[in-house]
């Protein structure tokens, strides 16, 4: 078996995308998975440096991360079947200039809330744990990019 070494990732990648959509961006960004011709070469690639991921985790992660626009699949016009060619996107770091901390006057996003309600959660629950979520990580002193986002997992 392979020395598979240490492997780390932003403890944010995790949360906001899943472990192994961290895994597999950290091996691409590590330079551990390279661009190959087909899906299945680039599922075998990430194979080998992570086994412990099913083939079906790999190829699902590999699309999110594509939705996401953290992976960029294009097409290469020059080979003969170029609907399998894919290249990898670098993404871009994060912009600490967009994460900022809670504010005392934070309040979630129409959008949140009907998200909250849609998920049977009634809209006066959601307003009672606020103050206890601003509360929570104005202590934990974060900048964040998501406060809507971490409010609906609250």
């Amino acid at each position: 078996m392979k020395d598979l070494g240490t492997l780390s990732f932003s403890k944010e990648v995790a949360e906001t995308l899943g472990l192994e959509s961290a895994i597999i961006l950290e091996l691409y960004k590590t330079n551990k998975i390279f661009n190959s011709r087909s899906i299945e070469d680039l599922i075998e690639s990430v194979k080998i440096e992570a086994p412990f991921l099913s083939n079906v985790a790999i190829e699902e992660n590999l699309h999110k991360l594509r939705r996401v626009k953290l992976i960029e699949f294009k097409s290469q016009k020059s080979k003969k079947n170029s609907a399998n060619n894919f290249d990898l996107k670098i993404p871009n770091k994060n912009n600490t200039e967009s994460k900022t901390k809670i504010s005392t006057n934070w309040i979630p996003s129409k959008e949140t809330v009907e998200v909250l309600e849609l998920g049977g959660i009634s809209t006066d629950f959601a307003k009672s744990k606020l103050k206890e979520f601003k509360i929570y990580w104005t202590e934990r002193n974060q900048a964040r990019d998501n406060w809507n986002f971490l409010y609906r997992l609250y």
